[in-house]
């Protein structure tokens, strides 16, 4: 449980910028990374750093995965080492990263720990059935977990998120709640500004590379008319592109989203076709949000509305 003087977040940078943040090197732990007399909070990926911090906005916070991405992603000794002096671990669920968390859990020996799936905070009927989606080794079943994608989704989060913080610490439940609901203000925003975006577009239509953005055209009144692969950065067969170029063709589809975490191969493949040469489809990138680029600035608690406005405006260009 949350100590009552304790109100800070923390979330594990990946990779090599870990080292330099952290102040270890290699594997020495001689460098405590947690503050002092703060509460000491584990995330799992950027977008959840984001709202917890919002939370809580006098938290000293850290990204446990960075620039890898949730998908496949195994958790390392130092992992697992710093969430065993963790108070609360926040994660995704909905099988985007049970794979990790849950034996990360076991093997912290952290017996006090507070876990957190923040998306099992969204209520059923906001939530995409799907029959599978395959992210390399693993696969996810029951529902899309991209839910930090969508405002509506992302506001049922926060409020969950600040409800377990409420219950782990009542001394700040309060400050914990009022938190959520000007936070969720701006999530209001955010989804008014993407309507209005896309208000006049005729044909509200986009492609995706992967997967991922189901919630986010949802939101907006945006139709994903199909996704060109299965498997993120895979190759997608020449059976499966004539396949698609016809229906591009059939459901007047002009635009191709791709994602800067992954190949554009096969989306190139797509437009380059000779049976689309009279009307060559745009492409676009969207960023799932699933890893923070540094050139984008600074991973702090405004990131994921200006990267979501960014996605917003980079797609309302296209669309026409």
């Amino acid at each position: 449980m949350i100590g009552p003087k304790r109100v800070v977040f923390w979330v594990l940078l990946a990779g090599a910028s870990v080292a330099a943040a952290l102040g270890l090197s290699g594997c020495s732990h001689e460098t405590d990374p947690w503050p002092p007399g703060k509460p000491r909070v584990l995330a799992t990926f950027p977008p959840l750093y984001c709202f917890t911090r919002n939370i809580a906005p006098d938290a000293a916070v850290l990204c446990m995965i960075e620039q890898e991405g949730p998908h496949g992603r195994e958790f390392k000794s130092r992992d697992v080492l710093l969430l065993r002096e963790a108070d609360l671990f926040v994660a995704n669920g909905l099988g985007l990263d049970e794979h990790f968390t849950r034996r990360m859990r076991n093997s912290s020996g952290n017996h006090k720990l507070v876990f957190i799936e923040a998306g099992e905070g969204v209520p059923e009927n906001q939530l995409r059935e799907v029959k599978e989606i395959v992210h390399g080794d693993h696969t996810h079943t029951g529902f899309d977990p991209h839910v930090w994608l969508g405002p509506p989704q992302a506001r049922e989060m926060v409020r969950y998120l600040a409800e377990k913080m409420a219950k782990a610490d009542p001394e700040h439940a309060e400050q914990y709640r009022r938190n959520a609901k000007d936070y969720a203000k701006q999530l209001d925003e955010l989804e008014d500004y993407g309507k209005k975006a896309f208000a006049n577009k005729k044909n509200r239509k986009f492609a995706t590379e992967h997967d991922s953005m189901y919630y986010f055209a949802r939101a907006f009144g945006l139709t994903v008319a199909f996704t060109i692969q299965d498997t993120p950065g895979g190759e997608v067969p020449s059976v499966r592109l004539s396949e698609l170029t016809k229906k591009m063709l059939d459901e007047d589809v002009h635009v191709i989203a791709v994602e800067p975490q992954y190949g554009q191969s096969s989306a190139d493949a797509l437009i380059n076709s000779r049976s689309l040469a009279a009307k060559r489809p745009t492409k676009v990138t969207l960023d799932p949000l699933e890893t923070f680029n540094p050139d984008d600035g600074e991973l702090d608690a405004g990131w994921y509305v200006r990267k979501m406005r960014q996605n917003i405006d980079t797609l309302a260009k296209a669309l026409k």
